[in-house]
């Protein structure tokens, strides 16, 4: 008899050995998200949303000054989460030309 052959529970052995590879990449994918996530939140939109309250502390001139700052805000989340030029313009023509 071979050990595939072999029946634990309605599957076979290697069935097991898939299943299980396939719970430990998952876990990794799930890992790695976590942690990209943490990373943007904490260092990425918490400092640059208190440099933007700073900002904001500061006398505007009107509605373009802040949207210009706002625009200075959303360019900072970018570069700091390490996205190119493209992406950068991507994101802002999405959520901010609207």
């Amino acid at each position: 008899m071979h050990a595939a052959a072999v029946s634990i529970g309605g599957r076979s052995r290697g069935d097991s050995r898939q299943l299980r590879q396939l719970q430990l990449y998952r876990h990794e994918m799930h890992h790695f998200v976590r942690a990209l996530h943490e990373y943007i939140a904490n260092e990425v939109v918490t400092v640059s949303w208190h440099e933007f309250e700073t900002g904001l502390g500061q006398d505007l001139a009107g509605v373009d000054d802040l949207r210009q700052r706002h625009l200075s805000y959303l360019h900072k989340c970018c570069f700091r989460s390490e996205l190119c030029a493209c992406d950068c313009q991507l994101f802002t023509m999405l959520f901010y030309d609207a």
